[in-house]
C-alpha cells in the first residue's frame, strides 16, 4: 500500500499483534534482521501500523509489492527484508555546465553532497533533541512548526538534532546570506543536513539560497518555482493529511 511507503511504517497485522499482546501507542525497538547497524525505534498505531521504518525503506529500497516477513522476539519487533537487495545509487551523468540561453553567461551545475560537504564543515558531535508527543496542535508561527515536526518525525526521513545558532555555525565554519534555522539527523546514514523551516514553502526563497539548506521543513508546500527550494522539501500539513486519513497518526 503506498501510504505505508509514504508514512515509512509496515502494518503487522491484527493477528501478531494479539498474539503478543502488543500495545498501540507504545514505542518498541526494531530490528532489521540480517543488518543489525539498521536497529531503530518505532510507535505501534491503532490502525495496526508500525512506524520509524525510514531506515528499512530507504536501504532497501520497497515498493509496492514488496513482501517482507514480521515477528517479534519479546524484546524487539523483527522485521525480515526481501532477500538482501539494498538500495543502489546510481549516479546520473552531469554535464560540466548547465544549458544556456543565447546571450545569457553558463551557469554551474548544482554542487554534489550535502552542505556539510559542500563547505567542509568542521565534524563535532552534536546532541540530538530528544523527541516529544505534541498533540492537538495547529501551527499558526514558524516555531509552531517546529513543535509539529517534533511530533511526527519518526514518519519522516529525518530527525531533530538542534537548532541552528550562530555560536554553532561559528564552530561548524559555515557561512550564508541568510541563518538557517536547525541542523536534522539522516535516519538512513546518520548525516547532518542544514535545515530550514518555515509556514510556506513559497517563503523559502526570499532569504535563502537552494545551495545553502539541505532539507526544507514547511506546514504548506505552495511553492511554483521548484528550482529555488532544496531538493529535499518536507510537507507536514499534507503528511499529516495522509496518516489521519488511513489512520497511521493521531495529532
Amino acid at each position: 500500500m503506498r501510504t505505508y511507503i509514504d508514512m515509512r511504517s509496515v502494518n503487522l497485522g491484527a493477528e501478531l499483534i494479539s498474539h503478543y499482546a502488543l500495545q498501540s501507542r507504545q514505542k518498541y525497538p526494531i530490528r532489521i534482521v540480517g543488518d543489525p547497524s539498521l536497529e531503530t525505534r518505532g510507535t505501534l498505531n491503532q490502525s495496526n501500523a508500525l512506524s520509524g521504518l525510514s531506515t528499512l525503506y530507504r536501504h532497501y529500497n520497497l515498493q509496492v509489492d514488496d513482501e517482507i516477513t514480521v515477528d517479534y522476539d519479546g524484546t524487539h519487533i523483527l522485521i525480515t527484508p526481501p532477500g538482501s537487495r539494498k538500495r543502489e545509487t546510481v549516479a546520473a551523468a552531469t554535464p560540466l555546465v548547465a544549458p544556456t540561453v543565447a546571450g545569457t553567461p553558463p551557469t554551474a551545475p548544482p554542487a554534489a553532497g550535502n552542505v556539510f560537504t559542500r563547505k567542509s564543515l568542521k565534524h563535532i558531535h552534536l546532541e540530538a533533541f530528544a523527541e516529544r508527543n505534541f498533540r492537538e496542535w495547529t501551527p499558526k508561527t514558524e516555531a509552531d512548526v517546529y513543535l509539529v515536526f517534533g511530533a511526527i518525525s519518526e514518519y519522516t526521513d529525518y530527525k531533530y538534532c538542534c537548532g541552528a545558532s550562530q555560536e554553532l555555525l561559528t564552530k561548524l565554519g559555515y557561512s550564508a546570506t541568510t541563518k538557517p534555522d536547525a541542523i536534522l539527523i539522516d535516519r538512513a546514514t546518520s548525516e547532518y543536513l542544514i535545515a530550514e523551516f518555515k509556514m510556506w514553502s513559497s517563503e523559502f526563497a526570499t532569504n535563502h539560497l537552494r545551495d545553502d539548506i539541505d532539507v526544507l521543513i514547511c506546514w504548506s508546500d505552495d511553492a511554483t518555482d521548484r528550482s529555488v527550494l532544496p531538493d529535499e522539501v518536507v510537507c507536514l500539513s499534507q503528511l499529516i493529511e495522509t496518516g489521519i486519513k488511513d489512520g497511521e497518526i493521531e495529532i
